[in-house]
């Protein structure tokens, strides 16, 4: 982290000795040859904007620099044009669009706002090919949630059917998931920041143990159906953090914004940023800790982030990022079905910690060849550590002190992606090649050992050196080829066939203790991939579509899991590659100038998919995962979004919106080997629910906004559902069985003047007393309660 400090520090001691001069940049929108108003114009860098008025007119003050000016609006074709301001001047533009086709440039940018806070992706975005896909793009300044503890069931309401765990009220780790996979650390979906990976392997270990703090987010970008050609093989799709800029005019902006709140709850998040000539930079510390509403599980966390850009020429621009982050969670163990009922803020354990370390550096380039071809190329690295230690016994047995369970992890990987695009055309037809290609090294290094006694965060070796339970290395090596082609058939129907290809190495090298004797184990599993897929999109009216898709989806095993010693799981030698794919039909847009929708039918075949049942081992009842089974996951999702407002006067620019965020979920297993769970049974779990997949999640709210106040009312519901594949119903410590429906309530007020924000918020506001998870291992094992009503002030400023 003191790199990252240094490298914030130096770089402004730079930017505070540069000078510049601003120029006053006037523009006008003009739509079919006449001017237009109420059309939104955004900015880059920053997602600054301005509603045109006065005849199409807006006006932006900048710095000398390269810009892009991005416009978007109801029923018209989004356009862009890049603009070269020069140092002190009177600088005029145009931009011209038409309610059917028309683009200056490649198009890169957000479509129609489909609600408050919430876009989706205009057909080609950054370089990737978007038509024909479900996208979801979150504004968090847009969103009245409780950004300071990350709060996932807030800013992220309007995206439907995300089932979340809710381990705690720390916000450490955003685990989610959709369409009846699992949300175990987000790991279905491709994790990434700012474009480039972020979770501790890819291959072996996909989990996300960082999240960047919700406060220093641009925008959260999800897109499903067909990502996994673009992104990798997950079912899950992408979830992309973009992170905030630097001001694009102004030398130095800084906004800081400190939180209080129940149990001992304190955050500070502070950035500075801005634009200086070619330079843009941003960066940001944030602290957070507190008690924790239930008994040991105190924590805190660092995170800090600098990034640069820099605007060599109008074609040419580099950018480098460093992010460290740090925190420690005192965890309170999970509970038995009574014990939560009697006290869920109860803790049994006391000596449970886990540790994360993760730094990520990255370098990139955009080079944009001509105005119709571009080549985008990110270099991205990981440094991380993930340590715990602590009794991981069932919570039936007492925790009596003595030696504890000891895991240390290490990652060290390192990546390059680059991304193709051009527009070409074939008899006066415009079309989008996006190709690209993908070079990735992990490297894990995962030891089991016999811990210290007593009960603070000791990560050391009860006999110093000595991996006494397993050691191993698990080295991942990939590449990949991947290419869309999107054809305009007509002016209104586009067709995006495509295909990825991966070349994947997965070994471990180590050993394990069995009996007392040291057992050396070697693997090593090559595969070669071919994933296939199209989409299509056929624009209704110019602010209507429809929209689907099907793609070809992989996982590949986890050899980091294969020789964990758990006394409460056991895993499968033989686990194999699950594989299937997804599929999406849906209908979005905007009707009249107040509802805005987006409604689909999805599909997923999961074959060999990846769980966990009950088995019976020397007469103790544990999580044995394995390839349970073929399943298929099928449902229906919806997002409508009223602005009563608008509907009575169309020209005011307050709101008072209501939404509904609402999925169904039919997922079973369809297609079963027979699996031993004891010495004498053997079970079939065809026709069985696929466990951590709730029928309904439905989340609604109602929004009133102006330029003073805004203010949020969320209800979220999430049907019941198993833990794990045998649907057991419950046991006598808690690690399997139903997780109950459950309703939460949230209210959040954000007062703005001038340069200050006061925020509060109530979350869990009826004080609904629920949990969302059960454990075999980490943080439980057993009941893993969810927090009851918390309270939290903001109070923020920029200058």
């Amino acid at each position: 982290m003191k790199y990252s400090f240094a490298l914030i520090l130096t770089y402004f001691a730079f930017m505070g000795v540069a000078t510049a001069q601003t120029c006053n940049v006037n523009g006008r929108v003009f739509v079919n040859e006449i001017p237009a108003n109420d059309i939104l114009v955004v900015v880059e860098p920053g997602y600054y904007s301005a509603n045109t008025q006065n005849n199409g007119k807006f006006n932006f003050k900048l710095s000398k620099g390269v810009y892009r000016f991005l416009v978007t609006g109801l029923g018209i074709k989004s356009a862009d044009i890049v603009v070269r301001v020069p140092e002190g001047c009177e600088h005029e533009i145009e931009i011209k669009t038409t309610s059917v086709s028309y683009k200056l440039q490649e198009v890169n940018v957000l479509a129609p706002g489909q609600g408050l806070g919430l876009m989706t992706m205009d057909h080609v975005h950054e370089g990737m090919i978007m038509a024909g896909r479900k996208t979801e793009v979150i504004i968090p300044s847009k969103v009245d949630a409780s950004l300071a503890v990350n709060n996932t069931r807030q800013l992220f309401a309007k995206v439907p059917g995300l089932n979340i765990w809710e381990n705690d009220g720390s916000g450490l780790q955003a685990n989610m998931a959709t369409r009846g996979l699992s949300p175990n650390r987000s790991w279905e979906f491709n994790v990434r920041q700012n474009g480039y990976d972020i979770s501790a392997d890819n291959f072996s270990y996909p989990e996300a143990y960082y999240t960047p703090p919700f406060e220093a987010l641009k925008a959260v970008e999800f897109v499903r159906g067909a990502a996994s050609l673009q992104f990798g093989p997950q079912f899950g799709g992408l979830l992309n953090y973009e992170m905030k800029e630097g001001h694009p005019t102004k030398k130095i902006a800084v906004e800081s914004r400190q939180t209080g709140g129940s149990y001992g709850m304190f955050n500070t998040y502070n950035s500075v940023g801005g634009t200086n000539r070619k330079w843009n930079y941003f960066g940001f510390y944030n602290y957070r800790r507190a008690d924790g509403w239930r008994k040991n599980s105190d924590y805190f966390t660092n995170t800090a982030y600098g990034a640069v850009k820099y605007h060599a020429t109008d074609k040419l621009t580099l950018n480098a990022e460093l992010t460290a982050m740090e925190f420690m969670q005192h965890q309170s163990g999970g509970l038995t079905d009574s014990m939560f009922n009697v006290d869920a803020q109860q803790s049994l354990r006391s000596r449970n910690w886990m540790q994360v370390k993760w730094v990520i550096p990255s370098v990139g380039m955009v080079y944009n060849i001509s105005s119709n071809t571009s080549i985008r190329t990110k270099i991205f690295g990981l440094i991380g550590e993930r340590n715990s230690v602590g009794n991981l016994d069932e919570i039936t047995k007492a925790d009596v002190g003595g030696k504890r369970a000891l895991l240390l992890d290490g990652y060290k990987n390192v990546g390059m992606e680059s991304r193709f695009t051009t527009e070409y055309s074939i008899k006066g037809v415009k079309n989008v090649l996006a190709a690209g290609f993908r070079i990735y090294n992990g490297n894990q290094h995962r030891i089991q050992a016999t811990g210290k006694t007593g009960s603070t965060a000791d990560f050391g070796y009860d006999v110093p050196g000595v991996a006494n339970q397993s050691d191993f290395k698990s080295p991942v090596n990939n590449q990949s080829f991947f290419a869309e082609n999107k054809i305009n058939l007509t002016n209104k129907w586009v067709v995006v066939p495509g295909f990825r290809l991966e070349n994947i190495k997965t070994a471990t090298d180590g050993f394990y203790f069995a009996s007392g004797n040291q057992i050396a184990e070697k693997r090593e599993h090559q595969r070669f991939v071919s994933l296939l897929g199209i989409s299509t999109e056929y624009d209704l009216n110019g602010s209507i579509n429809v929209y689907a898709n099907i793609s070809q989806s992989y996982r590949a095993i986890n050899f980091s899991d294969i020789r964990i010693a758990n006394p409460n799981q056991a895993v499968d030698p033989n686990i194999k590659d699950a594989y299937g794919y997804t599929s999406d039909l849906g209908i979005r847009g905007k009707l009249n100038s107040f509802v805005t929708f987006d409604i689909s039918a999805f599909s997923i075949q999961y074959n060999n998919r990846i769980g966990t049942i009950n088995r019976v081992v020397n007469g103790t009842t544990m999580q044995y995962r394995t390839n349970v089974a073929d399943a298929l996951n099928r449902g229906i999702e919806s997002f409508v979004e009223i602005d009563l407002l608008k509907a009575y006067k169309p020209s005011t620019k307050n709101h008072l919106s209501v939404f509904t965020s609402a999925a169904y979920v039919n997922a079973q297993y369809v297609k079963s080997d027979s699996i031993r769970v004891s010495d004498t049974k053997q079970i079939s779990v065809k026709g069985n629910k696929v466990e951590l997949a709730p029928e309904w999640v439905v989340r609604s709210g109602i929004t009133y906004r102006n330029n003073l106040l805004s203010a949020t009312l969320n209800h979220s519901y999430t049907a019941k559902q198993f833990s794990d594949a045998s649907n057991t119903i419950s046991t006598v410590n808690g690690n399997n069985g139903v997780i109950p429906a459950y309703n939460v309530w949230d209210l959040n007020v954000n007062l703005n003047y001038q340069r200050w924000k006061l925020g509060a918020g109530v979350n869990n506001l009826l004080n609904e007393k629920y949990f969302s998870r059960r454990a075999g291992g980490y943080p439980g094992p057993g009941v893993i309660p969810a927090d009851a009503r918390t309270l939290n002030v903001t109070l923020g400023v920029t200058l």
